[in-house]
């Protein structure tokens, strides 16, 4: 009985527009870091460069490979972003930066893995469904999902925040001197060592929050307004770097997938009055 319970929440049908509107977000994404990715390649890979390779039969990428290699990143993740042919340039992104991390340690990223998780899960989720090429082709279809792979999303994004709040239980980062030493390029009276351990602390507790507060309703709004700041201060204080926007916006866009059909159509009521748009037309319908 709990089996067949388990299988009808993951084959239940929810709506698609929150999947449509994060694979936009990773799409873009995708693309930042690809653009990275080549310049990393080229240093990496070029004279000097260190490829310290995984295994001895990870793919042995030459320098002349790389702009093949990332310009077919780069077509996959904007096919991916508009939703054309959005199952195949997904499966294509995910199978390129797979080969990618493959090559060596020193193109290996946590943001980049982690971005790899979520297009494949993605792709498998049918994240082309609405607001995409392939939905407009085909006439614009009321069309709803199964809501499986979604929960499966959702569980990777709470796993990262658990495992990242855990990992920063240690004297090192509690003590402050992680959070100073990353902003060591700032004026000293904007971070005295006493705010430095607040915040520090503060950043603990906040993803220890998330982890459970984006699954409640009535904690929702709190968790994503926490959410979007804490991630929006991490790109503007700690270095304006792909690595960080990549990480940032794929973790942000998940964010949507959180909201009910309640409350996508609250947000939809309210975006209508603002912009002055047909309710309708928001909802893909």
């Amino acid at each position: 009985m709990r089996l067949r319970g388990a299988l009808q929440i993951f084959e239940s049908r929810i709506e698609a527009t929150p999947l449509a509107l994060c694979r936009m977000m990773v799409g873009a994404a995708a693309l930042v870091r690809g653009l990275a990715s080549y310049f990393l390649m080229l240093r990496v890979l070029g004279p000097g460069g260190v490829r310290a390779p995984w295994f001895d039969w990870s793919p042995a990428v030459s320098l002349a490979a790389v702009p093949w290699l990332i310009g077919i990143w780069l077509v996959a993740a904007f096919c991916f972003l508009v939703g054309f042919r959005t199952r195949l340039s997904g499966a294509v992104l995910t199978a390129v930066i797979g080969y990618y991390l493959l090559a060596g340690a020193s193109l290996f990223g946590n943001h980049i893995y982690f971005l790899l998780l979520i297009v494949f899960l993605m792709t498998i989720a049918d994240s082309g469904a609405v607001f995409s090429v392939d939905w407009y082709l085909r006439a614009r279809p009321n069309t709803k999902i199964a809501y499986g792979p979604v929960l499966l999303l959702k569980i990777q994004v709470a796993i990262v925040y658990l495992f990242s709040a855990i990992a920063k239980l240690n004297p090192a980062f509690l003590s402050g001197d992680v959070l100073l030493e990353k902003l060591s390029s700032f004026p000293d009276a904007w971070m005295s060592p006493e705010l430095a351990i607040t915040v520090s602390w503060a950043t603990m507790i906040l993803e220890f929050y998330l982890v459970f507060a984006l699954w409640i309703r009535r904690l929702r709004l709190s968790a994503i307004i926490s959410g979007l700041i804490f991630h929006g201060l991490i790109v503007a204080t700690m270095s304006f770097y792909a690595g960080l926007i990549t990480y940032s916006t794929t973790i942000v866009a998940t964010y949507w997938l959180y909201l009910s059909e309640e409350e996508m159509d609250s947000l939809r009521r309210w975006a209508g009055r603002l912009l002055r748009l047909d309710v309708a037309a928001l909802s893909g319908r």
